[in-house]
């Protein structure tokens, strides 16, 4: 009888916590829907947006600031030039694979501890290669390189998901990507300027300056932004100096403020390296990474093959030839915040028709129905940028092969900047969009599509306007840009949203 009223005190007792706990649970819940969005102001995120996009043309610009010194660095070390060039492909496979390490273990451990940890390598390596006295270290340096540098566009990607509400991702992905295509554009101006005045090595002593520049500017400034440490930005982990000192200093008064910190420690997932890999195994991501990657792989075609083609048909010096990659820089920068602007008003625009009240930041969560027309909301215009970077490449090889003044090539280098850019951040939008938390392992894959392809366009092109003359070789890409935009667009158009719709009905969608 006393065992029996024992039991039912202790069930009683149990059944008052587990109430308790569950009212606690509630309770963080609605505490946690009634805070905003993001505790940054729009200011705020775009100067998170701008140091993470100066951040990310380190590897870009890494990729290709001593092209113009390659005959230099040739026969200082006394090589080959097709060991030399080997340096710059080997460059662009590490480019385009490291990232796939990084990108997973960021989404996991938090943007910045992986920052500052690749920043680190970087600059070490960049040392390296300033004082390396053979081949076989250059070689080996440039490869830990592009290991530590090509992280920084996945991670700004995966900061930009965590801060930006849907509506703004346009707007300040932009910032992201116009950097991503904007490096490889501007890196050998300074390149060619570096070089003819002063010495080779002097290009990677102005990489290390400016990486330890936004080294200090990261470790003091950049606060964490991964959601599920951080939320909306109130939590602690990871924190700045700052961060830490007020923290510190508040902890001293409550002794609560330690214990509060902690949980959103806990929310740390075990990082799954193969997760970039396996977004290809996704029908819609796997066209959207093919159809972008296609497009890179093209300008990389035409800014590889500028210094030969404007140096014998326009008998330009090297520093002349630099200055040829302005047009296309130009035009990568408008392209880029024009479109994401239009994207950001187009969302609202259909968000408020579908009966949707627009995104905003005093909105702890926002999550899109399934039958939201994502795709269509984001690449809607898209078929312009596709007809007309068809028509510019297919335009721009006879152009050179007829020898018709230097102003229309530059000019349609401006024009294909313009295109490659507003495609470019479509579709990093809409793949963030397709897997909201996880933009730094989206954009690892977008890099690695990007630079494989990059490097096979670069590895064919030269060997191609050889065989088939330059008019031709242009045609056949124009034509492939035909075909990605004639197939591609409409089948992720009409069946996009299908495949989205699925995935959110299914248990694997993440």
């Amino acid at each position: 009888m006393e065992a029996n009223e024992r039991a039912s005190v202790v069930e009683a007792n149990s059944g008052e916590n587990t109430m308790q706990q569950l009212s606690i649970a509630d309770k963080n819940d609605q505490q946690q829907l009634q805070q905003p969005f993001s505790i940054y102001s729009w200011k705020q995120k775009v100067a998170i947006s701008i140091l993470v996009s100066l951040t990310g043309l380190i590897s870009p610009m890494s990729g290709s600031i001593y092209l113009p010194g390659l005959n230099a660095i040739q026969e200082e070390l006394n090589t080959t030039a097709t060991l030399i060039n080997l340096t710059v492909t080997c460059y662009m496979v590490f480019q385009g694979v490291s990232p796939t390490l990084w990108g997973s273990l960021s989404d996991s451990w938090g943007r910045r501890p992986i920052y500052l940890s690749t920043l680190i390598v970087y600059l070490g390596t960049c040392v390296g290669c300033a004082l390396a006295p053979d081949y076989a270290s250059l070689l080996v340096l440039r490869m830990l390189q592009a290991f530590g540098s090509s992280s920084v566009i996945a991670l700004g990607s995966g900061v930009m998901s965590d801060i930006a509400l849907p509506s703004e991702r346009g707007t300040l992905s932009a910032y992201v990507s116009s950097m991503q295509l904007l490096g490889p554009v501007i890196a050998p101006i300074i390149g060619g300027a570096v070089t003819e005045q002063l010495d080779w090595r002097w290009t990677f002593w102005i990489m290390t300056f400016y990486s330890g520049i936004l080294f200090i500017a990261i470790l003091l400034f950049l606060p964490e932004t991964l959601r599920i440490l951080v939320g909306n930005g109130s939590g602690y982990a990871n924190p700045t100096p700052f961060q830490w000192f007020q923290h510190h200093r508040r902890s001293k008064h409550s002794s609560n403020a330690s214990i509060e910190a902690r949980p959103n420690m806990d929310h740390r997932s075990r990082p799954n390296l193969l997760a970039p890999l396996l977004y290809f195994l996704q029908p819609e991501l796997a066209m959207i990474l093919f159809y972008y990657g296609v497009i890179a792989g093209v300008m990389y075609a035409i800014m590889v093959s500028i210094p030969n083609l404007y140096a014998s048909i326009y008998g330009l010096n090297e520093l002349q030839v630099g200055l040829c990659y302005i047009p296309l820089g130009v035009g990568c920068v408008l392209g880029a915040f024009s479109n994401g602007h239009l994207m950001d008003k187009r969302f609202k625009a259909t968000a408020k028709k579908y009966g949707l009240e627009p995104p905003n930041n005093k909105q702890a969560r926002f999550a899109l129905p399934g039958d939201f027309p994502l795709f269509q909301c984001r690449l809607k215009t898209l078929w312009i940028y596709g007809v007309v970077e068809s028509i510019v490449t297919l335009t721009y090889g006879w152009v050179l092969q007829q020898h018709v003044h230097i102003a229309v090539p530059l000019i349609l280098q401006f024009l294909f900047g313009i295109c490659v850019t507003a495609t470019s951040n479509a579709m990093q939008t809409l793949m963030i969009d397709l897997n909201p938390g996880k933009g730094a392992s989206i954009t690892a894959s977008n890099n690695l599509s990007r630079c494989l392809l990059g490097a096979a366009a670069s590895a064919v092109i030269e060997p191609g306007i050889q065989g088939i003359g330059v008019g031709w070789m242009y045609t056949t890409l124009g034509l492939i840009l035909v075909v990605k935009s004639g197939v591609l667009l409409p089948t992720l158009l009409i069946f996009g949203s299908k495949w989205r719709k699925a995935r959110i009905e299914s248990s694997d969608y993440h």
